[in-house]
């Protein structure tokens, strides 16, 4: 039931007051005390959460800091690097006196200074920047330490590079005044002053300074003893060095007299082989040499000096050899200079009269005059000689030549006019192309590149049966490898031409292998031999057949076209059909296409009107 609150309900009792009567009643609630509690607890809080918050912001500035001067001691370290080893300003790349005759050090710290001071500019606060300090001291001395080592270092290199080019000049000089004692002199004493000062400068025991002095005299020397053989004056040579000799290292006594001596023979020989050479030797460009009354000579004026008359023996063969030599390539000039004349239109009378001609000896102008009435026939006959060249006695003993020639090692040697003065033996055809082949060797790489592509067609043509490699190879050999080589040579430049490229290694020797791959056969009694067919003799086409089952499908097809369209074969007979019927002819026409045969040729097979033996 309800009742009455009770004091303790209440909270506070009725008290008698002052005044009289009872004091006025405050009444506190309950709920009033919780919320007083609950603001209290919740200050208590605020107060914590202050202090966490700061705490935070405390560590997250520790972190900034950290990563601030982080990369500020980054870009620190970076710009120090770039000042010692930078492309540009790198202080290691001054060297020698270039790092001695400037205030390197200096310069470099106050770079280093003025970038340090840009960096710590950019931090924060004072927190940033004592910590940056810190750590860029530590660099800083790093750094100084280095370039004084550097610096160091050069100076040693500067003095090093002084010292050699004080000698070396000096030795410059005295060789150049070879012929002026007191300038020799002079050098030896400015370069043992040099010498000195090194040994002060290092710290070199006086035995080692003397040394130094004893080597650098005799460089000094050897090297004015150089000149004077170098100018021809050997017999001077031979008595500066008697004079000096007590001046020289042990070493060089041995290899400096021993140079002399040579030299003074060498000289000697010389001039005895002037003069019998200028008494005895030919007179004029055409004139022989006489070696054997030279050298008869020279016997019997240095029999008591074996070593000079050998020596002389050798300059005058030496010198004959080079006469030849001359002479030879002056007539092949000529002989070129008189077939090109003969070729611009010139008759024999014209070419005659010149002087390159009367120049020749009298075996050349008679072979050179042969050769140009053996060519004048008609233009009809002309024609005819220039498509069968290669068919005669001349076109074996060419293709033969043609192939020891045609080797990089040998063609690369000869002359122009020398390979034109061949037109008589070659042909015109093979000798334009060894000019050809000479043309393309230009240069070291060239000769190397034909070489190998040389080593390569050997290699498949000895495959084949042929014998490049033969020391005793025959004739009919070489003519064989002669004819496959120009083949291989003329179907290159033909590729080549149609790509507008160069072939590759492996493309070249893919053709290669094509071309000595197809063989024909030899229709001999008994057996028949094989043989590649761009060896075959323009003489042997009458006698050579690809079995029809090899022949190329696409060749078949075209020539049993060709029958079939000039009523030689009925028109519904197909491809097999012709090929059992007509297999004689197309054996026949097959081997001619693939040996250099003309069209016509092939034609007449196919209509069974060649030579053949096959039908």
């Amino acid at each position: 039931m309800p009742r009455l609150p009770s004091a303790e309900d209440l909270g506070q009792r009725p008290t008698p007051s002052g005044r009289g009567g009872i004091s006025r009643l405050q009444l506190t609630t309950p709920r009033r005390g919780i919320e007083q509690q609950a603001e209290a607890e919740f200050g208590k809080v605020l107060t914590g959460l202050g202090d966490t918050v700061a705490a935070l912001a405390l560590k997250e500035k520790e972190k900034i800091d950290g990563a601030r001067v982080e990369d500020a001691f980054t870009q620190y370290q970076n710009y120090t690097l770039e000042l010692e080893y930078g492309q540009q300003e790198g202080f290691v790349n001054i060297r020698g006196g270039d790092a001695i005759k400037q205030p390197l050090v200096d310069d470099y710290r106050a770079k280093r200074e003025a970038g340090a001071k840009q960096i710590r500019d950019s931090l924060d606060d004072d927190i940033q920047k004592l910590a940056f300090d810190k750590r860029a001291g530590i660099l800083d001395r790093q750094f100084d330490a280095r370039i004084y080592r550097h610096v160091a270092e050069q100076s040693n290199v500067y003095q090093t590079q002084t010292y050699e080019g004080v000698l070396a000049s000096e030795r410059k000089a005295a060789a150049l005044n070879w012929d002026q004692p007191g300038q020799i002199e002079m050098s030896i004493l400015r370069s043992n002053m040099e010498v000195d000062r090194k040994a002060r400068n290092e710290g070199l025991p006086p035995d080692i300074a003397n040394q130094l002095k004893v080597i650098n005299t005799t460089q000094i020397h050897a090297d004015v003893v150089a000149q004077m053989l170098t100018t021809g004056k050997d017999k001077a040579a031979v008595a500066y060095y008697e004079s000096v000799k007590g001046q020289l290292t042990p070493e060089a006594i041995v290899t400096l007299g021993s140079k002399v001596k040579a030299a003074s023979l060498e000289g000697e020989s010389v001039r005895a082989a002037d003069v019998v050479w200028g008494a005895l030797g030919p007179q004029g460009q055409n004139d022989p040499v006489r070696i054997d009354t030279m050298e008869m000579w020279i016997r019997d004026k240095y029999a008591d000096n074996p070593a000079l008359m050998k020596a002389a023996i050798q300059d005058l063969r030496s010198r004959a050899v080079a006469h030849n030599d001359q002479q030879q390539e002056m007539t092949a000039t000529n002989q070129a200079k008189v077939l090109g004349a003969y070729h611009d239109g010139a008759d024999l009378k014209q070419l005659q009269t010149m002087p390159e001609y009367q120049a020749l000896d009298g075996e050349t102008r008679i072979k050179l005059r042969d050769y140009v009435v053996g060519r004048g026939w008609t233009e009809q006959q002309h024609a005819r000689q220039e498509a069968q060249y290669r068919e005669g006695a001349k076109a074996t003993a060419g293709f033969s030549t043609y192939w020891e020639l045609s080797n990089p090692t040998v063609l690369s040697k000869m002359s122009e006019a020398q390979i034109l003065q061949l037109e008589p033996v070659l042909g015109r055809q093979l000798t334009e192309d060894l000019m050809v082949g000479k043309r393309k060797l230009s240069s070291p790489e060239s000769v190397k590149a034909a070489t190998i592509d040389t080593e390569l067609f050997n290699v498949i043509a000895s495959e084949a049966g042929l014998k490049p490699y033969d020391k005793k190879i025959s004739t009919e050999d070489k003519e064989y490898l002669g004819r496959l080589r120009n083949e291989v040579e003329s179907q290159i430049d033909v590729m080549q031409r149609q790509t507008g490229r160069a072939l590759n290694r492996d493309e070249k020797e893919t053709l290669m292998r094509n071309m000595v791959d197809k063989k024909v056969m030899i229709d001999r009694w008994g057996s028949d031999d094989e043989m590649p067919a761009p060896v075959v003799k323009p003489a042997m086409r009458s006698q050579i057949y690809v079995p029809v089952e090899t022949i190329d499908p696409k060749w078949l097809k075209g020539a049993a076209n060709y029958l079939r369209s000039q009523g030689l074969a009925p028109m519904d007979w197909d491809d097999a059909t012709i090929k059992k019927n007509y297999k004689g002819r197309l054996e026949r026409a097959y081997a001619i296409s693939i040996t250099g045969g003309t069209s016509e040729e092939g034609r007449k097979a196919l209509e069974g009107k060649d030579d053949g033996i096959r039908q």
